[in-house]
């Protein structure tokens, strides 16, 4: 089996750290072997989030975000690196749950986090090179290359009214399921299907004429809100600047891709008014660098916040955006982009800690995310800062270790001004985000997976 390596990619150092780490991976690995236990866990009637205001459970079976896929990703991640100690068996079995769940429900969408591509990748990992599971993956294309051309058309007639976060983003749409599609350069008819969906996003770069002015594309008017919350705070519509939903995402695509030789017109100009806005829409305090979550129009017009909404963390925030703002000067090979990344990314880490806004272990907007974000960082600037930071941050994670829990880590749900623990097995925002994220600073071999977070 090919092993992918990189010779950034930089493990935790102490011995005895690496050996604690190890040990909490195999145990979680050793608790997620059973995929009834695990559900009958995850879905124990304590587990409850109905009050939280969402859905009963966290648990949706054929979701990457946190179903079978995202526990399949986990274990082929340890088949990856321990190829002789039977992972592969246990995510073989995962990989049937998935089949067996196709039968029983109908899977919503072409989506990496909850559809189609997302059930991919979980094959892809434990495919070793694409060896196995050819099957599985063919069918699976099949059915994506049949259902992408007739929704990628309706996004397309769709742009003049202004951009819909779930139809660019990475969650639910292009960005993320064109980050799978990076995968599979070698089939003519993904990579068709890839590039078009480039085009896409570069069409959504274009200025375009909404509520009688001229705006960048990427504005999302107030009708096509993801929430009511969105409207009622935003009544005259918003630009996103969250990694999961927000422009920075099809940035991260368009230079990705790029970086991979994969390449459609106007895409570096696309890539460079993208990077060119969120720098001239950039905070900075005593701290240093900053970006909010949103801009409101009037904020827009006016050029200037009125308040500003932050965190440190994946989905929304200051470090994914920089890593964005990395990933494009790396593909225009352009200084003063990654320097700005930089600096941004290290500015969150001189800022107090309670302003991080960060409560629980886990990766979409947790301290996992944001280590595996810092390892990133460090293994493409290797930057001596961010030794420590990483570090500290591992130790923080650690922290949140409670043998009394079920997977031995919660997420923590804010529920008004409480802090709720919530058992959760999933990629992004539970324990298979969190074995994985351990797996990757113990290893000295550069992991694919955080690819579906955009971050690489």
């Amino acid at each position: 089996m090919m092993i992918r390596k990189k010779s950034g990619w930089k493990p935790v150092e102490s011995k005895e750290l690496r050996q604690k780490v190890r040990q909490i991976v195999l145990e979680l690995a050793s608790l997620l072997k059973n995929p009834q236990e695990v559900v009958k866990k995850v879905t124990a009637q304590e587990n409850n989030l109905t009050a939280a205001g969402f859905s009963i459970f966290p648990w949706s079976a054929l979701s990457l975000s946190n179903g079978f896929p995202s526990i399949a990703l986990f274990y082929g991640e340890l088949d990856r690196l321990f190829p002789n100690d039977g992972w592969d068996e246990v995510g073989f079995e995962y990989l049937q749950w998935v089949q067996k769940a196709f039968i029983e429900e109908e899977i919503e969408n072409l989506s990496l986090w909850s559809g189609i591509c997302g059930v991919l990748m979980a094959v892809r990992s434990l495919s070793r090179e694409g060896t196995r599971y050819q099957n599985m993956m063919k069918q699976l294309h099949d059915v994506y290359l049949s259902d992408y051309p007739m929704l990628l058309d309706t996004t397309l007639s769709e742009l003049h009214e202004g951009a819909r976060a779930e139809y660019y983003d990475v969650v639910d749409g292009w960005s993320g399921i064109g980050r799978y599609l990076l995968f599979n350069k070698h089939d003519p008819q993904l990579t068709k299907s890839l590039k078009e969906i480039l085009i896409y996003l570069v069409q959504l770069c274009e200025d375009k004429e909404i509520n009688q002015q001229l705006l960048p594309g990427w504005f999302i008017p107030d009708k096509h809100h993801m929430s009511i919350a969105g409207e009622s705070m935003y009544p005259y519509g918003l630009f996103n600047l969250g990694l999961a939903h927000g422009i920075p995402g099809p940035l991260a695509l368009l230079s990705i891709a790029l970086l991979q030789g994969v390449e459609v017109p106007r895409q570096r100009e696309a890539i460079m008014k993208i990077t060119e806005w969120l720098i001239q829409w950039k905070q900075e305090d005593e701290y240093g660098l900053y970006w909010p979550f949103w801009i409101s129009e009037e904020d827009y017009q006016k050029g200037r916040l009125k308040e500003v909404q932050t965190r440190a963390a994946w989905c929304y925030g200051t470090p994914g955006i920089s890593r964005a703002l990395l990933l494009a000067g790396r593909a225009l090979d352009d200084s003063r982009y990654q320097q700005i990344a930089s600096d941004s990314f290290l500015s969150v880490f001189r800022r107090p800690e309670q302003e991080w806004k960060t409560n629980s272990p886990t990766f979409c907007h947790g301290y996992i995310g944001l280590l595996q974000m810092t390892q990133r960082m460090l293994a493409d600037t290797n930057n001596k800062e961010l030794f420590r930071y990483r570090d500290y941050l591992l130790e923080k994670v650690l922290d949140f270790y409670d043998h009394q829990a079920p997977l031995r880590f919660y997420e923590m749900v804010m529920i008004k001004t409480k802090s709720n623990k919530v058992t959760n097995a999933g990629l992004l925002s539970g324990v298979a985000g969190i074995g994985l994220t351990l797996l990757s600073l113990i290893s000295d071999q550069e992991p694919e997976w955080d690819s579906v977070f955009l971050i690489n």
